[in-house]
Parts: C-alpha cells; sequence; structure tokens
C-alpha cells in the first residue's frame, strides 16, 4: 500500500512537471531583441523565460499554445527609469481618479492598483521608484512576487547605480513621449527603442535578465501592431503585453485572470442603524469594492430594514470595459419605503405632509469616457418603475404629476472638466459638470420631460489634510415631469438636516460648504452649512428665500484609498434637527 502510494505520488509529480514545462510559442512578424530589428521569429518561452529565438521555420509541436503576431512586432518589455509613484497624474490611466499627495500609506499599501495597470498599458514591465516611497512596505514588493498583485518589476532608487533617466512617467504615454522627445533630437527609431530597453537594462545591471528578446531573459514582451521602425510609438498600438510570460494587458484591458490582480485590496463592510421620523429605527449595512469571484467586476450593496417592514437595496457594479478609455457601471435599486410629500414650493409647511405607500424598480446603465486629461463624457440610461398608493386615507392631489408612479426611460449626457486628485475624496481641484436628461414617453404610464442641470464643485487644500470644498447646483425640469424627479433638498446629501424630500419645485439652486480636517489616521471630521430654495421658474427667486441647514459629523476611512468611507451627520435647520448617514463625502 506504501509503494503504491508512492508510485501515484511520483506520477502526479511528473505530470505536474510536464504541464508546467510547456512552452509557448510566439510567431512574431518582426523581431526587436534590443539591439537591432530583426525578421520574422518564433520566440519560444518556457518557464516565464525565453528560451530560443529562432527563424520561422522551427517546427512547432501540434496541440502546443501559439501566439499569431505575424502582423506585429515584439519588443522587450520597456523600463522607466525615473517613474513617481506619488505624482498626481498617473500614466495611462483611462478610468477615473487620480491621487493625490499626502495619501501615501493609505494608497502605497494598496499597491496603487492604476498606477500598474497604466504603467503596463504603456508596456513598461520594469520602473525605478524615483522617491523610494516603497522602500517602507516590504509587503508590496512580496506580494508582487508572488503574484497575489500584478505590476512591472520594482527597483528602488538607490538599490542600484546608475538608475536615474529622462523620463518621469507621469504622463499619459510617458515612456512614448521620451522617445518621441529623443527622435527629435536626431536619435533614429532603433537608438530611442535602445534607449528604453537594453541600455537601460545595462545601467541597472540587469541585461542579462530584461531589456532584451534573448535566450536566458524574462518573457516581459511587448507585442506592437505594424512595423516598430515606423509610424508614431504610442500606447494605441500596443496589442499585448507579456509579462514573465503571462499576458497581462491584451488590447488595452487586463488580460485573462488578471483583472483581480489589478484590484486594491479594500472590500469594507459597515452597519448602521439609527431613527428616521417617518420609517422609525432602520437597521442597515453597506459592503463596498467585492471583487466577484475575482473577475474584475466590482460590487457595492446597501440594504436597509425599517421596523416598519419596509425594505431599500441598491447594488452597483463596475463592470470590465470594451470600450477605450471608458468606465461602466450598472445596477439596479429596489424600495417599498413609505415617503412623505409635503407640496410643491419653496414655502410649503411641514404641517401639511401626505404620507404614500411607494414601490420602486430601477435599473440603470452608465458610463465615463475621458475625451482629454480632465474631460469626462457620462453618459447613462435609466429605467423606472414606480408606483404610488394612498397611505392613511389622505391621498396626493389628483393634478399631481406622477401621483400614481409610471414607467420611465430617461437619457442623460453631461461633459464635466475634472481635476480632482481623488474622486471619492478630493482634496484639492474642482468638477464642473453640465447636465441634460431626456425621458420621452416611450414606455406605458410613461411621462415626456427634460431636466437641465449645472454642477461646480471647488476643493482647496492649504494646510495638510485641512480640506475647504464648495459647491454649487442649479436645476431646471421642463414638461410634464413626475413629481419624485423634480430637484429636491433634504435627506442625506442636500439639505442635511431636513426630511427627505423636504422640498421640491421645477428650478433650483443649491449652495453646499464644508471644512474637512483630521481626527486620527483613519477618522476625520467636517463641519457643514447647506442652503437652497425652490420655485417654479427661475424669476422668482429672492435673496432672502433660501433654506438653511448646519451641522457636523466624522468620517470614517475603511478602504485602502478612501474608497470607501462612512460619513455620519448631525443637521439643525429652522425645522429641527436629524441625523444622516452616507457612504463617501457627500460632493
Amino acid at each position: 500500500m506504501r509503494l503504491r502510494s508512492r508510485v501515484l505520488l511520483c506520477l502526479c509529480l511528473c505530470l505536474y512537471l510536464c504541464l508546467s514545462a510547456a512552452p509557448l510559442y510566439i510567431r512574431a512578424g518582426r523581431v526587436f531583441d534590443g539591439h537591432e530589428l530583426l525578421g520574422s521569429r518564433t520566440i519560444v518561452v518556457r518557464d516565464s523565460l525565453v528560451e530560443q529565438v529562432t527563424v520561422d521555420s522551427v517546427l512547432v509541436p501540434e496541440g502546443a499554445q501559439v501566439i499569431d503576431a505575424r502582423d506585429q512586432s515584439v519588443l522587450p518589455g520597456f523600463i522607466d527609469s525615473h517613474f513617481h509613484f506619488m505624482a498626481p497624474a498617473l500614466p495611462g490611466d483611462s478610468s477615473s481618479e487620480r491621487y493625490g499627495p499626502g495619501r501615501w500609506e493609505a494608497e502605497i499599501t494598496s499597491g496603487f492598483p492604476r498606477a500598474r495597470l497604466g504603467l503596463l498599458r504603456n508596456g513598461v514591465t520594469s520602473v525605478v521608484d524615483a522617491d523610494r516611497a516603497l522602500a517602507a512596505y516590504p509587503g508590496f514588493r512580496q506580494a508582487m512576487a508572488k503574484g497575489s498583485i500584478v505590476g512591472p518589476e520594482l527597483y528602488l532608487l538607490g538599490e542600484e547605480t546608475g538608475v536615474r533617466g529622462p523620463g518621469s512617467g507621469t504622463g499619459d504615454d510617458g515612456i512614448f513621449g521620451e522617445m518621441a522627445l529623443l527622435e527629435a533630437a536626431g536619435a533614429s527609431r532603433i537608438e530611442a527603442l535602445r534607449a528604453v530597453t537594453s541600455e537601460r537594462a545595462r545601467k541597472l545591471g540587469k541585461e542579462q535578465e530584461i531589456g532584451a528578446v534573448a535566450p536566458g531573459c524574462r518573457a516581459n514582451l511587448v507585442f506592437m501592431r505594424g512595423a516598430a521602425d515606423t509610424g508614431d510609438l504610442s500606447a494605441g498600438r500596443i496589442a499585448r503585453v507579456m509579462l514573465h510570460g503571462g499576458v497581462v494587458i491584451e488590447d488595452g484591458r487586463p488580460g485573462r485572470g488578471y483583472a483581480g490582480k489589478f484590484r486594491e485590496n479594500s472590500l469594507s463592510f459597515f452597519g448602521y442603524p439609527y431613527w428616521d421620523p417617518l420609517l422609525s429605527y432602520l437597521v442597515g449595512a453597506n459592503v463596498t469594492d467585492v471583487d466577484l469571484f475575482r473577475t474584475g467586476v466590482s460590487a457595492s450593496v446597501d440594504l436597509l430594514y425599517s421596523f416598519r417592514n419596509m425594505w431599500w437595496t441598491s447594488v452597483a457594479l463596475g463592470l470590465p470595459s470594451p470600450i477605450p478609455r471608458t468606465a461602466l457601471r450598472a445596477g439596479l435599486h429596489f424600495d417599498n419605503q413609505n415617503r412623505l410629500f409635503y407640496g410643491l414650493g419653496n414655502d410649503t409647511k411641514s404641517s401639511d405632509s401626505v404620507e404614500y405607500a411607494n414601490f420602486i424598480f430601477r435599473e440603470g446603465a452608465s458610463g465615463v469616457t475621458r475625451i482629454g486629461r480632465q474631460w469626462r463624457l457620462l453618459t447613462g440610461l435609466l429605467l423606472d418603475q414606480s408606483k404610488l398608493s394612498d397611505y392613511g386615507g389622505r391621498s396626493l392631489p389628483d393634478s399631481l404629476a406622477g401621483n400614481r408612479g409610471g414607467d420611465e426611460a430617461i437619457l442623460s449626457l453631461a461633459f464635466a472638466h475634472d481635476t480632482r486628485d481623488h474622486g471619492n475624496n478630493p482634496w484639492y481641484g474642482h468638477y464642473v459638470a453640465a447636465t441634460v436628461q431626456v425621458a420621452p414617453a416611450l414606455l406605458p404610464g410613461g411621462h415626456s420631460f427634460q431636466k437641465v442641470a449645472l454642477d461646480l464643485r471647488g476643493y482647496a487644500s492649504p494646510v495638510h489634510r485641512h480640506i475647504i470644498a464648495g459647491r454649487v447646483l442649479c436645476q431646471q425640469a421642463f414638461g410634464d415631469v413626475p413629481f419624485y424627479f423634480l430637484p429636491e433638498f433634504g435627506g442625506d446629501t442636500l439639505g442635511r438636516g431636513y426630511l427627505p424630500f423636504r422640498f421640491r419645485d421645477r428650478t433650483s439652486i443649491i449652495g453646499q460648504f464644508e471644512y474637512r480636517f483630521p481626527v486620527w489616521s483613519f477618522i476625520s471630521g467636517a463641519v457643514f452649512f447647506d442652503a437652497g430654495q425652490f420655485r417654479s421658474a427661475p424669476g422668482e427667486f429672492t435673496l432672502t428665500g433660501f433654506h438653511p441647514a448646519f451641522g457636523f459629523g466624522p468620517r470614517f476611512s475603511l478602504g485602502s484609498s478612501e474608497s470607501s468611507m462612512l460619513g455620519i451627520d448631525v443637521g439643525f435647520t429652522p425645522e429641527g434637527w436629524n441625523l444622516v448617514l452616507h457612504n463617501g463625502q457627500v460632493f
């Protein structure tokens, strides 16, 4: 029995070794080997190393894994010898946010997922951190070595000699801009390619390991469409990037099986019980940044239950995008919580409220496309099914649009100029967005209406971690607008301290101001002032007609890069006070 077990173990070991040693054959139209441009070649990769570079007539075994790159040039992975991980703008980032200085610990420990992804998108497979900021976090390098997170091979300034180069890597296509400068100064294309591959490997003392397509070197390869010695060099020409023999980037997106390894380890969970004057006691929970089955699809889930036996749930998904420079999201929302209607206009009384039963099922999809370094195009489609009914013997006015609900299809388009250093917790910069929403009456029971909005936000940090933030939001609705789609004031983001949906009308002007300050490493605080005015037409606004709200509250950063944040605010108004919770900063 013991002998049989040993034989079985040996057979399993032999099978494992055979599978792990299976070579990969790359048929390349042209090869730049780090020194000169060659014709068609077959590159054999085994165990993360280049084993052979032979003429194209090499015999490929039947059933072997083959990459057909006969219309492409294969080059060594580029080496960025002077990259600043602390720079606010990261290279090749086509999705959303940039990171600001001052958040070193949180963002270093998260592994700079967008920096790593952006570098690899640009063909950079080896990088020198010019700030040496990552030297204090050996766990980050160990995680990269083990493959639990993916990024370019990392070298630290000072560990080797002669590693400082001309490139900073802090802008879009930084490595290509570097080569363009060399060519503009009189260098040939081959000399420019050598400068970012074999010459930098030599300066690092790693010429036998990286910077070349040669036997014994690591299979860090860039596949470029067409001939590498003609045309402009750019990230758009990169078909795939290989790191240690694995295809980590394909057509600008993470390769199969690698999407989850670029995400931050920022999964967070928080529960929140609180009391609402309408819904009684509520208990809820939020889970943020769930990487579903390591597919790169991220999920955020909110769940809320009222002791009046009412539910509220919302799910948002971040999706891998097949569209260049575009981040995609999809979501759904369901709730059956009752709400209050106070009337339309700026002078309604809280005592005149009418409670109504509400049933909502809402689905949506949206995209954010980067059309410039700081310009964004935001698109969206929202499908809303709302069913309203009387509650407690009081009815909504018959003349009120949407008093029984409706089925709406809403298209939105917005242009935004965004210089913020962070999407969820900005420290400096501004955000300006102009939005148009159109809802044709396409579905049975639908309404035909339009909305426009102008959103102006500004941020400044005169003292480290002390932030002054301001916002002005102007909205105008046209057509047969259901009342629950009108501009509104009161709740967890606008008019904190007022009860939800306290003021509504067709035209609104809202102002917000916050002073945010540090308390501890993951706790900050804020004091705020909100004011809003609501009218049926723009000409009816007055200087004294604004409804004020002020208050304060803590913020708890739960994610590794502040992507998950619980905010708790206590707001005070002339009508009383209220406690609200929100995920992230309110603006």
